[in-house]
């Protein structure tokens, strides 16, 4: 996979399969994706853990906080470590707009992948503005917490099975 020319191109084109360069990194990335793939599949419900609160989703799957309809803010969440802190910093404005839209759980559902938490925040119920703002992260917090301790426990699990075969 090689896009050089004169003797290192030519040596790189004599021992490769491929038509081009561009067609072998193509098929390193379907491998790439293909063994990504598997893995989520392989990890089960803990992948939503997992993706939660330790991985970010891409740039363009953020959420991103507006505090009315074509005024965003400059705040982004990428995981749910990220959604908490700014939930913290965004105007109450901001915190029921997206409530009201739903847009907090159809991005914790759709990017996340937690219906149960996307769940909970639908379901929400506050009195007044502080109820709703610390109603919120406590949710979040909560789950993260819970996301947290069920990585823990694969952890901790998977580290006693390889005490146990001799491998620690």
């Amino acid at each position: 996979m090689s896009t050089k020319g004169g003797g290192a191109g030519e040596v790189h084109g004599y021992f490769s399969h491929f038509e081009s360069p561009y067609e072998a990194f193509l098929s390193f990335m379907i491998a790439v994706i293909d063994l990504e793939t598997r893995i989520w599949r392989e990890m089960g419900n803990l992948s939503v853990s997992y993706r939660a609160v330790e991985e970010k989703c891409p740039e363009e799957m953020a959420f991103r906080f507006y505090e009315g309809f074509a005024k965003p803010l400059n705040l982004k969440a990428r995981n749910l470590i990220e959604l908490s802190g700014g939930v913290r910093l965004a105007p109450l404005e901001s915190l029921k707009f997206h409530l009201e839209r739903k847009d907090f759980s159809r991005w914790i559902s759709n990017v996340i992948g937690d219906e149960e938490l996307a769940k909970s925040l639908e379901e929400l119920k506050y009195e007044s503005d502080e109820e709703l703002k610390e109603g919120l992260i406590d949710l979040i917090e909560e789950r993260i917490l819970s996301h947290k301790r069920e990585l823990l426990e694969v952890t901790n699990i998977n580290n006693s099975a390889g005490e146990m075969n001799g491998r620690a």
